[in-house]
């Protein structure tokens, strides 16, 4: 009833790349029929485990039966060039209408760590340059209205000056 499927998103990671392992079950009916139990982190060579997560998904196919699909995926860093191995992992799975405990087992992936990939440099410098520019605008005008506050002020400074002098201090 319920179906595994594990794969590599890429077989061939570049080491300055992530290896992405996904766990995928599936089976016929509503998506609270069974519980998964997680697998926990699988056993690793020349990787690193950088972040998991999971998704659900339910839908109908063509016949008209609802499916529910779980994944759950797993980021790894590679360590150095070479092969890199991830062993199979153990899905433990209770089926809620029967009350029954299975499992199912997945075969260990392979994935080769080859050369690393040059990274976008230039990106990085516009980002850069655009920060600059922006810090730039952003002080022109802090000096512009304080400037401006300034000159207000004076032109209003003077224009009391005017209106207390008496009449006979102007003629």
């Amino acid at each position: 009833q319920i179906q595994l499927k594990t794969y590599l998103e890429e077989t061939s990671v570049p080491l300055n790349r992530e290896v992405v392992y996904c766990i995928e079950l599936s089976w016929i009916g509503d998506l609270s029929r069974y519980r998964i139990v997680e697998p926990g982190d699988p056993v690793i060579t020349n990787l690193e485990l950088r972040r998991s997560g999971s998704s659900n998904r339910a839908y109908t196919d063509s016949a008209g039966n609802p499916r529910s699909v779980k994944t759950i995926s797993y980021y790894f860093r590679p360590l150095e060039m070479g092969m890199a191995y991830i062993d199979g992992v153990v899905i433990r799975y209770e089926d809620r209408f029967t009350e029954s405990e299975e499992s199912l087992l997945a075969n260990r992936l392979s994935a080769k760590i080859i050369e690393p990939v040059p990274e976008n440099k230039n990106g990085g410098l516009l980002i850069k340059i655009l920060i600059q520019l922006i810090v730039i605008i952003f002080i022109l005008t802090v000096i512009y209205f304080v400037v401006k506050y300034f000159r207000q002020k004076k032109i209003n400074q003077s224009a009391e000056q005017e209106v207390r002098l008496t009449l006979e201090d102007r003629f």
